[in-house]
């Protein structure tokens, strides 16, 4: 019985998963009160099912198996299962009733049923494949959740995540007994999820008609995004509809809310097409985004509610009126922000705070602020164009209404709003006012002038922002405070004038003011706020008062027409970027008094010159980048130089260092040194030597030191020199020849890159590391010769080379990632035993790369390592490696074969992609994934052997697109396993030509990969041979089974008939008059099945018909029986 329980436990794993059929059984078998009951359900839904699926029980079997499951089942606590099947009886708690009664989670993984086995064909879509989610994506490793190819999710821990591709493929998801906690995010992002089913005995869940409630149905928590239903009716025990509920649901149109519901939650019904939707009374909350991007005309909303939380109409573009219960106190941010049709809005008393942006964006022509709002909040009505008037009830205590449609507060002092459809080009604050609110003008396109009163004392954040007609302003004397972008965005001001009153000028205060040309900053202002004036592009001038101590990051970035600039003494930093890419700068001040510039503070500045004070004590990285500087005399107070912070000054030809300076000195050569004279640490890049000398005694090369010296060709480092700092030699582009002594032991990161002419270079014996991308670019380097001391390869050390071919030493133990990423002219490598790792992308795009021998040592090919090395011909990888990563050969057109040793048990997906020359793979026995695309568009591949280790086959793993498709294409497929593999969607499909499948005698199923098995029909006949011509005589015809045998379902076409044929019709009828014989070529015709040309009993009593005289001999040969080498075509199943 053993053997026969384990074979119905697979057939039952098969034909349950079909969702459709494993329903009807559930319903059946919570019927059924006796044994009379279980026979009738077997003989009725169960048994018909066996033919199509190859197996033959009978009904005593199956009773047996049920009462052997029961022995099984009677350990197991049954308490919370319903149905109204009582588990006293013998023989109704075993089988197909533990899978109804348990609600499918025997069948899903609690058991054994149908883990490992394919469907029926009819399920949808495939087979299933068993897929494990990576374990960072999955809470607590692969255990926690299982995916199969059919979209099937199951859920066995708390909050359980998959990977984004994942959750794209997933259709069903089943929630298994244990789980308490379901993660938001995963039903939320599943865009095809139709169904979610729940094990009964779950304590925390259930589910209706595929839609997930808690346990005691009150909360609606998940309808699933990919449900057909245009409409739905919320059950009336629910009270609450749960975080995006219906979020997403873009098939929904209606739904029908019942007046038990008392909240709806965040982003409950976010994305979907609603059209209308009525929110009962008894509501008390609308969760912010609840109806976000809905396509709703219309809304009612309950007296019931007390708050619209933020976002919750946002989006809704279709959205024209809406009518705000009294109840309602608080609307809000952005609550109906960029519904853009929305024209009308009755806000009523009741309401107290309006939220920041509101009603940003509507169509609103006017609006009335009630006497209750005591809180509007910043750009409230921002970019409703239309608006052209707000009023304020006058038995409201906090705001008023001006008589220009504006708002004021009670007091008058205080400007909060401005209509931003008002088309007046101008427009005067009106006297008293002494506050302009944030946000107050923001957006307003018509107008281009403002007056200000004395009385206004601050201007608020954003309140003139993207007004882009504002083309004057004037700021009285009255203002102390501007700000963080107060006037950002007007693209039309030309200048400003800020008076001596002003204290501080917020963050981006003036940026983006592309017209501003000249701003006066006065006497009173102590800081210039990060990003002030960023992109004035044409601003000219600039006066900095002395009350002015920072100038923050960007102040001044790409202020591209700024000539000149004086900074006054009482600056103290200037900060990183403050005066960057201002390209028409020529000269500046920097006052005694300021202490740190900062990095790229003045870089890609037109500065000819430029007087570091005494007073400063740091220089910032690339703080003169790429000025016109000539000479620089740095003070004794410095004591940093950051690296690179004259690099690209191509005029600079001298830089001396103050006597006095205690932590530097100039050479005789114009370079800096340290003061023991130890470490270099720059060279002017401006000199025009050829050719330099490094002093003797110096043992270190400072990052950046001559970085970006165009002029010299050649560079001789001293025997003191130990260690090469990172970036030192950088976009030298004329250094041809550099010697390093062998007294080096490290090169830094990119200390060569980008040294265009460098065409060799020896690196010495006692070099131990090599930073990352030290050579790349180098894209003339031809030889390079790397020594027995080095231990390690750094990323991108030698990418994009122009070498040719490269030893790696024996001591090398791991290459790192694009170490020799697109050295395109590279034939051979050789790599050392002694190599145990190869990064990411190793040598990708080596193009002309023909062979390569990856040693013992190693133990994984990397993602890409090998990826476009179009003329890779050969490739051996050793028996140590067990996985092939992701594209690691993809695109290696040339690549013929391949042997994959019997160590790897992992082929990424588009490990072989594209290697269109690879005509034959063996998969050996050990591998037990093939991933997604594996061999994808490999379209000379005519056979794989695919072993019986494989267990599961990504989705396109040997497909091929239509633009690659031949008529004569074929493809052998030997799989030696006697079970289905698990195997993703269109694993050959759309494979043109005929498919070729080899399985042993043993094999299970009769689908492979989702193709339908049939038999290969016979070989064909041999060639016709000429014959004589002769007289065409009558006889009568043999009866065919004598001379051929043929399978019942006629799969095979009949075979060739005899030269001579006749065909006995009945004895009423005259045989036909014999026909005058006609030469013909000879040709080979697909067979077609008998029932079509030849009328014939079943039984074949009654003898073909007559047919005509051939003109060749025919044969007639026994039909071949059905084999086990299969064939599909793509455009039918039999070929």
């Amino acid at each position: 019985m053993e053997g026969k329980k384990k074979e119905i436990e697979k057939f039952y794993g098969q034909i349950f998963l079909d969702a459709k059929l494993r329903a009807k059984v559930e319903e059946k078998a919570k019927k059924i009160a006796s044994e009379e009951d279980l026979r009738k359900l077997l003989n009725q839904d169960i048994m018909p099912l066996m033919k199509n699926h190859n197996v033959d029980f009978s009904e005593e079997e199956l009773l047996d198996f049920e009462e052997e499951s029961l022995r099984e089942l009677s350990q197991k606590d049954l308490s919370n299962v319903s149905g109204g099947i009582s588990i006293k009886s013998s023989l109704l708690c075993g089988g197909i009733l533990s899978i109804a009664l348990l609600g499918g989670g025997a069948l899903l993984g609690q058991t054994t049923y149908a883990m490992d086995d394919p469907p029926p064909n009819n399920a949808i879509p495939a087979q299933p494949q068993v897929r494990e989610v990576a374990s960072a994506s999955c809470k607590n490793g692969p255990p926690s959740c299982r995916f199969y190819s059919n979209g099937a999710l199951v859920i066995s821990d708390n909050n359980v995540d998959v990977d984004s591709y994942s959750r794209h493929e997933i259709k069903e998801i089943f929630i298994e007994k244990n789980v308490s906690s379901i993660s938001t995010s995963l039903l939320k992002k599943c865009l095809n999820l139709q169904k979610i089913s729940v094990a009964e005995d779950n304590s925390n869940y259930k589910s209706d008609d595929g839609v997930l409630f808690s346990k005691n149905g009150e909360e609606l928590i998940c309808y699933p995004r990919n449900k057909a239903n245009a409409s739905y009716t919320i059950p009336p025990s629910v009270t609450s509809i749960g975080e995006a509920a219906f979020a997403g649901c873009t098939n929904l149109k209606s739904v029908t809310i019942p007046p038990s519901v008392t909240s709806i939650g965040e982003e409950a019904f976010a994305g979907c097409n609603l059209q209308s939707v009525t929110i009962p009374n008894g509501v008390t909350s609308i969760g912010e985004r609840a109806f976000k991007a809905c396509r709703l005309a219309s809304v009612t909303i309950p007296s019931s509610v007390t708050s619209i939380g933020e976002g919750a109409f946002r989006y809704c573009e279709n959205l024209q009126s809406v009518t705000i219960p009294p109840s309602v106190t608080s609307i809000g941010e952005a609550a109906f922000a960029d519904c853009k049709y929305l024209k009308s809005v009755t806000i009523p008393n009741g309401v107290t705070s309006i939220g920041e942006r509101a009603f940003e964006n509507c169509r609103l022509a006017s609006v009335t602020i009630p006497p209750s709002v005591t809180s509007i909040g910043e750009a409230a009505f921002v970019r409703c164009e239309n608006l052209k008037n707000i009023s304020v009830d006058e038995n409201n205590t906090k705001y008023k209404s001006n008589e220009d449609g504006s708002i004021l507060s009670k007091n008058g002092k205080e400007l909060i709003c401005y209509p931003p459809g008002k088309t007046n080009a101008s427009y005067t604050i009106p006297n008293g006012v002494t506050s302009i609110e944030a946000g107050a003008f923001a957006d307003c396109k018509y107008l281009k002038s403002v007056t200000i009163p004395t009385s206004v004392t601050s201007i608020g954040k954003s309140a003139f922002s993207c007004c882009w007609n504002l083309a004057s302003v004037t700021i009285p004397p009255s203002v102390t405070l501007i700000g963080d972008a107060a006037f950002a965005g007007c693209s039309n001001l030309k200048s400003v004038t800020i008076p001596p009153s002003v204290t501080s000028i917020g963050e981006g205060a003036f940026e983006d003011c592309r017209n501003l040309q000249s701003v006066t900053i006065p006497n009173g202002v102590t800081s210039i706020g990060a990003r002030a004036f960023w992109s004035c592009e044409n601003l000219r001038s600039v006066t900095i008062p002395p009350s002015v101590t920072s100038i923050g990051e960007r102040a001044f970035k790409t202020c591209r027409n700024l000539q000149s600039v004086t900074i006054p003494p009482s600056v103290t930093s200037i900060g990183e970027g403050a005066f960057e890419d201002c390209r028409n700068l020529q000269s500046v001040t920097i006052p005694n008094g300021v202490t740190s510039i900062g990095a790229r503070a003045f870089k890609a500045c037109c500065l000819a010159s430029v007087t570091i004070p005494s007073s400063v004590t740091s220089i910032g990285e690339a703080a003169f980048a790429q000025c016109n500087l000539q000479s620089v005399t740095i003070p004794p107070s410095v004591t940093s130089i950051g690296a690179g912070a004259f690099v690209g000054c191509k005029n600079l030809e001298n830089i001396s260092v103050d006597e006095n300076n205690t932590k530097y000195k100039s050479n005789e050569d114009g370079s800096i040194l340290s003061k023991n004279g130890k470490e270099l640490i720059c060279y002017p890049p401006g000199k025009t030597n050829a050719s330099y000398t490094i002093p003797n005694g110096v043992t270190s090369i400072e990052a950046g030191a001559f970085a970006d010296c165009t002029n010299l060709k050649s560079v001789t480092i001293p025997t003191s020199v130990t260690s090469i700092g990172e970036r030192a030699f950088e976009s030298c582009k004329n250094l041809r020849s550099v010697t390093i002594p062998p007294s080096v032991t490290s090169i830094g990161e990119a200390a060569f890159a980008y040294c265009n002419n460098l065409q060799s270079v020896t690196i010495p014996n006692g070099v131990t590391s090599i930073g990352e991308m030290a050579f790349a670019g180098c894209n003339n380097l031809q030889s390079v010769t790397i020594p027995t001391s080095v231990t390690t390869i750094g990323k991108g050390t030698f990418a994009q080379c122009n070498l040719q071919s490269v030893t790696i030493p024996p001591s090398v133990t791991s290459i790192g990632a694009g170490a020799f990423w697109s050295c395109e002219n590279l034939r051979s490598v050789t790599i050392p035993p002694s190599v145990t790792s190869i990064g990411e992308r190793a040598f990708k795009t080596c193009r002309n790369l023909q062979s390569v021998t990856i040693p013992p040592s190693v133990t994984s090919i990397e993602e890409e390592t090998f990826k476009n090395c179009e003329n890779l011909q050969s490739v051996t990888i050793p028996p140590s490696v067990t996985s092939i990563g992701e594209a690691a050969f993809a695109g290696c057109s040339k690549l013929q074969s391949v042997t994959i040793p019997t160590s790897v048990t992992t082929i990424e997906k588009r490990a072989f992609r594209t290697c269109r020359n690879l005509q034959s793979v063996t998969i050996p026995n050990g591998v037990t994934s093939i991933g997604e695309a594996a061999f994808e568009e490999c379209t000379n591949l005519k056979s794989v052997t695919i072993p019986g280790s494989v267990t599961s086959i990504g989705s396109r793993a040997f497909w091929i697109d239509k633009l690659f498709w031949r008529n004569n294409d074929s493809l052998s497929v030997t799989y030696t396993g006697t079970e289905s593999p698990q195997c993703g969607q269109y694993v050959f499909y759309p494979y043109r030509g005929i498919i070729e499948i080899s399985i042993p005698a043993g094999y299970t199923s009769n689908t492979f990969c989702g193709i339908n098995l049939r038999p290969l029909p016979p070989p064909p006949p041999p060639k016709p041979q000429k014959k004589k011509r002769r007289k065409s005589t009558l006889k009568k015809a043999t009866p065919p089974q004598e001379k051929v045998s043929r399978s019942q379902d006629q799969d095979t076409p009949p075979p060739p008939q005899k030269k001579k044929t006749s065909s006995l019709q009945s004895q009423d009828t005259p045989p036909p008059k014999p026909q005058k014989k006609k030469r013909r070529k000879s040709t080979l015709k697909k067979a077609t099945p008998p029932q079509e040309k030849v009328p014939r009993s079943q039984d074949q009593d009654t003898p073909p018909p007559r047919q005509k005289k051939a003109s060749r001999k025919s044969t007639l040969k026994k039909a071949t029986p059905p084999q086990k080498k299969v064939s599909r075509s793509q455009d039918q199943d039999t070929v």
